[in-house]
Protein backbone atom coordinates (compact mmCIF):
# COMPACT_ATOMS: atom_id res chain seq x y z
CA UNK A 1 0.00 0.00 0.00
CA UNK A 2 1.60 3.25 -1.14
CA UNK A 3 0.42 6.83 -0.70
CA UNK A 4 2.43 9.38 -2.68
CA UNK A 5 2.15 12.96 -3.87
CA UNK A 6 3.44 14.53 -7.06
CA UNK A 7 4.14 18.28 -7.19
CA UNK A 8 1.26 18.74 -4.78
CA UNK A 9 0.08 22.23 -3.84
CA UNK A 10 -2.38 22.51 -0.98
CA UNK A 11 -4.59 25.37 0.15
CA UNK A 12 -8.11 26.71 0.08
CA UNK A 13 -10.37 28.94 -1.97
CA UNK A 14 -11.08 32.58 -1.22
CA UNK A 15 -13.84 34.19 -3.27
CA UNK A 16 -13.47 31.37 -5.75
CA UNK A 17 -9.72 31.85 -6.16
CA UNK A 18 -7.29 29.11 -5.01
CA UNK A 19 -4.84 30.20 -2.29
CA UNK A 20 -1.80 27.94 -1.88
CA UNK A 21 -0.21 27.49 1.56
CA UNK A 22 2.43 24.96 0.47
CA UNK A 23 3.61 23.83 -2.95
CA UNK A 24 5.91 21.37 -4.67
CA UNK A 25 5.21 18.57 -2.20
CA UNK A 26 6.64 15.22 -3.30
CA UNK A 27 6.54 12.54 -0.64
CA UNK A 28 5.70 8.94 0.18
CA UNK A 29 4.11 7.56 3.32
CA UNK A 30 6.10 4.52 4.42
CA UNK A 31 4.50 1.29 5.58
CA UNK A 32 5.39 0.09 9.06
CA UNK A 33 6.47 3.60 10.08
CA UNK A 34 5.10 6.30 12.36
CA UNK A 35 5.37 9.68 10.66
CA UNK A 36 4.94 12.97 12.54
CA UNK A 37 3.76 16.08 10.70
CA UNK A 38 5.17 19.23 12.30
CA UNK A 39 4.86 22.93 11.63
CA UNK A 40 3.83 26.24 13.15
CA UNK A 41 0.20 27.34 13.36
CA UNK A 42 -1.28 28.01 9.93
CA UNK A 43 1.47 26.17 8.07
CA UNK A 44 -0.93 23.69 6.45
CA UNK A 45 -0.85 20.57 8.62
CA UNK A 46 -4.62 20.05 8.77
CA UNK A 47 -4.96 21.07 5.13
CA UNK A 48 -2.41 18.45 4.10
CA UNK A 49 -4.12 15.72 6.14
CA UNK A 50 -7.48 16.52 4.55
CA UNK A 51 -5.96 16.67 1.07
CA UNK A 52 -4.23 13.31 1.49
CA UNK A 53 -7.54 11.86 2.68
CA UNK A 54 -9.32 13.12 -0.43
CA UNK A 55 -11.49 15.53 1.58
CA UNK A 56 -9.95 18.64 0.00
CA UNK A 57 -9.12 19.12 -3.66
CA UNK A 58 -5.44 19.91 -4.36
CA UNK A 59 -4.66 23.39 -5.64
CA UNK A 60 -2.31 21.64 -8.06
CA UNK A 61 -0.59 18.28 -8.43
CA UNK A 62 -1.94 14.95 -7.25
CA UNK A 63 -2.30 12.48 -4.41
CA UNK A 64 -1.86 8.89 -5.55
CA UNK A 65 -3.05 5.79 -3.69
CA UNK A 66 -1.75 2.58 -5.22
CA UNK A 67 -0.78 4.61 -8.32
CA UNK A 68 -4.35 5.82 -8.72
CA UNK A 69 -5.51 9.39 -8.10
CA UNK A 70 -7.19 9.67 -4.71
CA UNK A 71 -10.17 11.43 -6.33
CA UNK A 72 -10.88 8.36 -8.47
CA UNK A 73 -11.58 6.16 -5.45
CA UNK A 74 -15.20 5.75 -4.41
CA UNK A 75 -15.97 6.19 -0.72
CA UNK A 76 -16.53 2.49 0.20
CA UNK A 77 -13.31 1.37 -1.48
CA UNK A 78 -11.29 4.23 0.03
CA UNK A 79 -12.68 3.44 3.49
CA UNK A 80 -11.10 -0.01 3.24
CA UNK A 81 -7.71 1.54 2.50
CA UNK A 82 -7.57 4.60 4.76
CA UNK A 83 -8.90 5.55 8.19
CA UNK A 84 -9.01 9.24 9.09
CA UNK A 85 -9.36 10.81 12.55
CA UNK A 86 -10.04 14.55 12.40
CA UNK A 87 -10.56 17.25 15.02
CA UNK A 88 -14.32 17.42 15.05
CA UNK A 89 -17.22 16.84 17.41
CA UNK A 90 -18.93 13.46 17.43
CA UNK A 91 -22.07 13.53 15.31
CA UNK A 92 -23.98 11.35 17.76
CA UNK A 93 -22.74 11.91 21.33
CA UNK A 94 -25.26 9.38 22.67
CA UNK A 95 -23.36 6.42 21.23
CA UNK A 96 -21.49 4.16 23.60
CA UNK A 97 -17.79 3.65 23.01
CA UNK A 98 -18.53 0.17 21.67
CA UNK A 99 -21.10 1.55 19.21
CA UNK A 100 -18.70 4.27 18.08
CA UNK A 101 -15.87 1.83 17.46
CA UNK A 102 -18.25 -0.55 15.69
CA UNK A 103 -18.82 2.16 13.06
CA UNK A 104 -15.33 1.33 11.88
CA UNK A 105 -16.73 -1.92 10.50
CA UNK A 106 -19.23 -0.09 8.24
CA UNK A 107 -17.18 -0.59 5.04
CA UNK A 108 -17.42 -4.36 5.54
CA UNK A 109 -21.03 -4.88 6.66
CA UNK A 110 -24.22 -5.35 4.66
CA UNK A 111 -26.74 -2.57 4.05
CA UNK A 112 -28.34 -3.28 7.43
CA UNK A 113 -25.02 -2.76 9.19
CA UNK A 114 -25.20 -6.19 10.81
CA UNK A 115 -22.02 -7.19 12.63
CA UNK A 116 -20.78 -10.77 12.47
CA UNK A 117 -19.08 -12.51 15.39
CA UNK A 118 -15.75 -11.72 13.73
CA UNK A 119 -16.74 -8.05 13.50
CA UNK A 120 -17.70 -7.91 17.17
CA UNK A 121 -14.48 -9.65 18.18
CA UNK A 122 -12.49 -7.12 16.15
CA UNK A 123 -14.32 -4.20 17.78
CA UNK A 124 -13.46 -5.53 21.24
CA UNK A 125 -9.86 -6.12 20.20
CA UNK A 126 -9.58 -2.57 18.83
CA UNK A 127 -10.91 -1.16 22.09
CA UNK A 128 -8.36 -3.24 23.99
CA UNK A 129 -5.47 -2.10 21.77
CA UNK A 130 -6.47 1.52 22.34
CA UNK A 131 -6.19 0.91 26.08
CA UNK A 132 -9.84 1.62 26.99
CA UNK A 133 -11.56 -1.76 27.59
CA UNK A 134 -13.19 -0.41 30.77
CA UNK A 135 -14.94 2.30 28.72
CA UNK A 136 -16.69 -0.02 26.27
CA UNK A 137 -20.19 0.61 27.64
CA UNK A 138 -19.80 4.29 28.51
CA UNK A 139 -21.60 7.00 26.54
CA UNK A 140 -19.17 9.06 24.48
CA UNK A 141 -20.50 12.36 25.83
CA UNK A 142 -19.21 11.29 29.27
CA UNK A 143 -15.65 10.78 28.05
CA UNK A 144 -12.72 13.05 28.79
CA UNK A 145 -10.81 14.53 25.85
CA UNK A 146 -8.12 11.87 26.17
CA UNK A 147 -10.63 9.04 26.38
CA UNK A 148 -12.50 10.40 23.36
CA UNK A 149 -9.29 10.54 21.31
CA UNK A 150 -8.50 6.94 22.20
CA UNK A 151 -12.04 5.89 21.27
CA UNK A 152 -11.71 7.59 17.88
CA UNK A 153 -8.40 5.82 17.34
CA UNK A 154 -10.03 2.50 18.29
CA UNK A 155 -12.62 3.14 15.58
CA UNK A 156 -9.78 3.68 13.10
CA UNK A 157 -8.22 0.38 14.20
CA UNK A 158 -11.54 -1.42 13.75
CA UNK A 159 -11.64 -0.13 10.20
CA UNK A 160 -8.65 -2.41 9.45
CA UNK A 161 -6.93 -0.17 6.92
CA UNK A 162 -3.25 -0.13 5.95
CA UNK A 163 -3.23 3.69 6.24
CA UNK A 164 -4.23 5.77 9.28
CA UNK A 165 -4.20 9.58 9.22
CA UNK A 166 -4.78 11.58 12.41
CA UNK A 167 -5.07 15.36 12.75
CA UNK A 168 -3.56 16.47 16.08
CA UNK A 169 -4.72 13.45 18.10
CA UNK A 170 -2.83 14.67 21.18
CA UNK A 171 -4.47 18.10 21.31
CA UNK A 172 -5.97 18.92 24.74
CA UNK A 173 -4.38 15.84 26.36
CA UNK A 174 -2.21 15.89 29.47
CA UNK A 175 1.42 14.82 29.10
CA UNK A 176 0.92 11.21 30.22
CA UNK A 177 -2.05 10.75 27.89
CA UNK A 178 -0.04 12.22 25.00
CA UNK A 179 2.84 9.83 25.60
CA UNK A 180 0.50 6.84 25.88
CA UNK A 181 -1.39 7.68 22.69
CA UNK A 182 1.77 8.19 20.63
CA UNK A 183 3.16 4.93 22.05
CA UNK A 184 0.03 3.14 20.83
CA UNK A 185 0.35 4.77 17.39
CA UNK A 186 3.97 3.66 17.10
CA UNK A 187 3.22 0.13 18.28
CA UNK A 188 0.39 -0.13 15.75
CA UNK A 189 2.62 1.02 12.89
CA UNK A 190 5.43 -1.35 13.82
CA UNK A 191 3.57 -4.51 14.81
CA UNK A 192 0.82 -4.36 12.17
CA UNK A 193 2.90 -2.87 9.34
CA UNK A 194 0.58 0.11 8.94
CA UNK A 195 1.41 3.57 7.63
CA UNK A 196 0.47 5.98 10.43
CA UNK A 197 0.65 9.76 9.96
CA UNK A 198 -0.24 12.21 12.73
CA UNK A 199 0.04 15.97 12.93
CA UNK A 200 1.14 17.47 16.23
CA UNK A 201 2.59 20.45 18.08
CA UNK A 202 4.41 18.10 20.49
CA UNK A 203 7.88 18.70 19.07
CA UNK A 204 9.88 16.85 21.72
CA UNK A 205 7.63 13.76 21.70
CA UNK A 206 7.59 13.68 17.91
CA UNK A 207 11.39 13.76 17.78
CA UNK A 208 11.65 11.01 20.39
CA UNK A 209 8.99 8.60 19.15
CA UNK A 210 8.41 8.99 15.40
CA UNK A 211 10.32 7.14 12.68
CA UNK A 212 10.04 9.96 10.17
CA UNK A 213 9.18 13.66 10.32
CA UNK A 214 7.45 15.81 7.74
CA UNK A 215 8.24 19.43 8.56
CA UNK A 216 6.60 22.53 7.14
CA UNK A 217 9.53 24.96 7.09
CA UNK A 218 7.48 28.15 7.35
CA UNK A 219 8.30 29.15 3.78
CA UNK A 220 5.78 26.96 1.96
CA UNK A 221 7.99 23.87 1.62
CA UNK A 222 7.68 20.45 3.26
CA UNK A 223 10.92 18.82 4.42
CA UNK A 224 11.12 15.10 5.20
CA UNK A 225 13.62 12.86 6.93
CA UNK A 226 14.62 11.07 10.11
CA UNK A 227 14.03 13.27 13.18
CA UNK A 228 17.73 13.34 14.01
CA UNK A 229 18.72 14.37 10.48
CA UNK A 230 16.32 17.32 10.51
CA UNK A 231 17.79 18.39 13.84
CA UNK A 232 21.42 18.12 12.73
CA UNK A 233 20.74 19.94 9.47
CA UNK A 234 19.38 22.89 11.44
CA UNK A 235 15.84 22.72 10.09
CA UNK A 236 14.26 22.30 13.53
CA UNK A 237 16.30 25.14 15.04
CA UNK A 238 15.40 27.52 12.25
CA UNK A 239 11.69 26.87 12.60
CA UNK A 240 11.42 26.62 16.38
CA UNK A 241 13.49 29.61 17.48
CA UNK A 242 12.86 33.27 18.20
CA UNK A 243 16.20 35.13 18.42
CA UNK A 244 16.69 36.69 21.83
CA UNK A 245 13.58 35.06 23.26
CA UNK A 246 13.61 31.26 22.99
CA UNK A 247 15.01 28.53 20.80
CA UNK A 248 15.57 24.84 20.12
CA UNK A 249 18.65 23.45 21.86
CA UNK A 250 20.31 20.89 19.57
CA UNK A 251 22.29 19.44 22.50
CA UNK A 252 19.23 18.57 24.59
CA UNK A 253 16.40 18.41 22.04
CA UNK A 254 14.38 20.92 24.07
CA UNK A 255 12.87 24.34 23.53
CA UNK A 256 14.71 26.61 25.97
CA UNK A 257 14.09 30.14 27.17
CA UNK A 258 16.97 32.64 27.46
CA UNK A 259 18.59 33.20 30.85
CA UNK A 260 17.22 36.11 32.88
CA UNK A 261 18.98 39.42 32.35
CA UNK A 262 21.18 40.69 33.85
CA UNK A 263 23.07 37.47 34.59
CA UNK A 264 24.03 36.64 38.16
CA UNK A 265 27.31 35.19 39.38
CA UNK A 266 29.34 32.47 37.67
CA UNK A 267 29.12 29.14 39.53
CA UNK A 268 31.51 26.19 39.46
CA UNK A 269 29.29 23.12 39.79
CA UNK A 270 30.58 19.67 40.74
CA UNK A 271 28.65 16.43 41.07
CA UNK A 272 27.16 13.72 38.89
CA UNK A 273 24.00 11.95 37.85
CA UNK A 274 20.46 13.28 37.91
CA UNK A 275 21.20 15.62 40.80
CA UNK A 276 23.91 17.36 38.75
CA UNK A 277 21.66 17.59 35.69
CA UNK A 278 18.74 19.21 37.53
CA UNK A 279 20.96 21.45 39.66
CA UNK A 280 22.56 22.79 36.50
CA UNK A 281 19.14 23.44 34.97
CA UNK A 282 18.02 25.27 38.11
CA UNK A 283 21.11 27.48 38.13
CA UNK A 284 20.73 28.41 34.47
CA UNK A 285 16.98 28.99 34.88
CA UNK A 286 17.58 31.47 37.71
CA UNK A 287 20.26 33.42 35.86
CA UNK A 288 23.58 31.91 36.94
CA UNK A 289 26.27 30.90 34.46
CA UNK A 290 28.19 27.64 34.77
CA UNK A 291 31.95 28.22 34.78
CA UNK A 292 35.19 26.39 35.46
CA UNK A 293 36.87 26.54 38.85
CA UNK A 294 39.16 29.43 37.87
CA UNK A 295 36.46 31.66 36.41
CA UNK A 296 33.79 31.13 39.06
CA UNK A 297 32.60 33.58 41.71
CA UNK A 298 31.34 30.76 43.93
CA UNK A 299 30.86 26.99 43.85
CA UNK A 300 28.19 24.37 44.43
CA UNK A 301 29.16 20.78 45.20
CA UNK A 302 26.74 17.87 45.36
CA UNK A 303 27.55 15.11 47.83
CA UNK A 304 25.70 11.90 48.59
CA UNK A 305 24.87 11.40 52.24
CA UNK A 306 23.62 7.83 52.62
CA UNK A 307 20.44 7.63 50.56
CA UNK A 308 20.04 11.40 50.38
CA UNK A 309 22.04 14.26 48.92
CA UNK A 310 23.29 17.60 50.16
CA UNK A 311 24.43 20.72 48.37
CA UNK A 312 27.54 22.57 49.62
CA UNK A 313 27.55 26.25 48.66
CA UNK A 314 30.91 27.99 48.93
CA UNK A 315 31.08 31.77 48.57
CA UNK A 316 33.10 34.54 50.22
CA UNK A 317 35.18 31.99 52.18
CA UNK A 318 32.08 30.51 53.84
CA UNK A 319 30.37 27.15 53.34
CA UNK A 320 26.62 26.57 53.69
CA UNK A 321 24.75 23.27 53.42
CA UNK A 322 21.33 22.73 51.84
CA UNK A 323 19.14 19.64 51.69
CA UNK A 324 17.60 20.36 48.32
CA UNK A 325 17.89 22.55 45.22
CA UNK A 326 15.54 25.22 46.58
CA UNK A 327 17.71 25.51 49.67
CA UNK A 328 20.86 25.69 47.54
CA UNK A 329 19.39 28.59 45.55
CA UNK A 330 18.45 30.35 48.79
CA UNK A 331 22.05 30.04 50.00
CA UNK A 332 23.33 31.58 46.78
CA UNK A 333 20.84 34.45 47.01
CA UNK A 334 21.52 35.19 50.68
CA UNK A 335 23.66 38.28 51.32
CA UNK A 336 27.21 37.91 52.50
Amino acid sequence: MTLTTHELSIGYKRKGNPISVAAGINLSLNRGKLTALLGRNGSGKSTLIRTLAGLLKPVAGSVMLEERDIREWDSPALSRKMAVVLQEQLRNPNLTVYELVALGRTPYTNWLGTLSKEDNDLVLESIRKAGIPELSGRNTHLLSDGERQKAMFARALAQETPLILLDEPTAHLDILSRIELIRILRQTAHTESKSVLFSTHDLELALQMSDQVWLFDGRGALLTGAPEDLVLKGHISRLYSQPGEWGFDVATGEIVAPAPSPLKKAVWLSGEGSEYFWTRKALIRTGYTIAGREGADCSVGIEQNGESFRWLVRKNDTVQTAGDIAGMLACLEAPG
